[in-house]
């Protein structure tokens, strides 16, 4: 099933006053790139979200942002780093003397100093609270999923209908091939005429059929049907497709560029222009898709 790698999604899970919230932006990557935010103390989680993220897409660059309202514990006070107090103060003094300054050392120098003082706060259960994380990032997986199926549709009827128009731009181009090798036969026939010489038939038929051999495009024609049946069945299957339909709109791209090699023709050289825009098109819409 083609899905767009382009969505949002949000969760949320409520437990003991605490409200856990879980979004997800995801935008084209070539391949599965998952970068997460959390607070501080829920840093430990980390490799749990990842895990559980990664496991529900297979590619994208997708962006997973924890956030917590509501009450985060008690504070049990103010603490000072003594050693690191006094490891500062020393170092100050030092500077003070032998840069030759002027003025005391102040408190205010000390306690400006990060980690100096710092608030002691209760210890935190994380694996009580991961079921309700994990809870809400997979309802925000679930909403951007709904998201990327969204677009993704969208981008299915769009590939779909260009497919269409391929095929049919192939049925166009067989039906004109055999009226190629008629007309190169009736053009060598004439020249030979114009240089006052009767045709001969048998020597008119063998330089017609190499001509054919050469110019025939039976195969590539029967390959390209084949690949857009590979390609539709792909597109509709459950599995990601992006990577498969990438590659397979190479192979479709080859043929064609084959045809126009062996073509030979003005009307067949002007169709598969055609055939490579649209296929450039897709290719295009192929980007987006997971």
């Amino acid at each position: 099933m083609i899905k767009s790698m382009t969505g949002y999604g949000k969760g949320e899970a409520d437990y003991e006053g605490r409200r856990f919230v879980v979004e997800l932006r995801s935008i084209n990557h070539r391949y599965c790139d998952v970068s997460i935010r959390l607070p501080r103390r829920y840093a430990a989680l980390e490799g749990e979200i990842k895990k559980t993220v990664a496991g529900a897409i297979s590619r994208g660059k997708l962006d997973v942002t924890l956030t917590m309202e509501g009450s985060e514990g008690t504070a049990l006070g103010l603490e000072v780093n003594t050693l690191l107090a006094d490891s500062y103060y020393s170092a100050l003094c030092t500077l003070q003397d032998r840069l030759g300054l002027t003025g005391g050392i102040t408190v205010r120098d000390i306690s400006s100093i990060p980690d100096i003082i710092i608030m002691k706060e209760e210890p935190l259960d994380i694996k009580r609270y991961w079921p309700f994380i994990e809870a809400a990032t997979n309802k925000g997986l679930e909403a951007l999923d709904d998201m990327k199926r969204a677009e993704g549709a969208a981008l299915t009827g769009d590939v779909f209908g260009r497919l269409e128009q391929i095929d049919r731009a192939i049925d166009d181009v067989g039906e004109r091939a055999p009226a190629v090798v008629a007309s190169y036969k009736d053009r060598l026939a004439e020249r030979i005429r114009s240089m006052g010489y009767e045709p001969d038939q048998g020597r008119l038929v063998q330089e017609v059929a190499c001509f054919a051999d050469r110019c025939d495009i039976s195969e590539e024609i029967v390959r390209l049907k084949s690949h857009l049946g590979q390609f539709k069945a792909i597109a509709v299957s459950p599995e990601p497709s992006g990577r498969k339909l990438d590659f397979l709109i190479q192979e479709i791209n080859r043929e064609v560029n084959t045809i126009g090699s062996k073509g030979n023709d003005a009307i067949i050289s002007q169709k598969v222009v055609d055939l490579k825009a649209e296929l450039e098109k897709i290719r295009e819409q192929i980007q987006n898709i997971e």
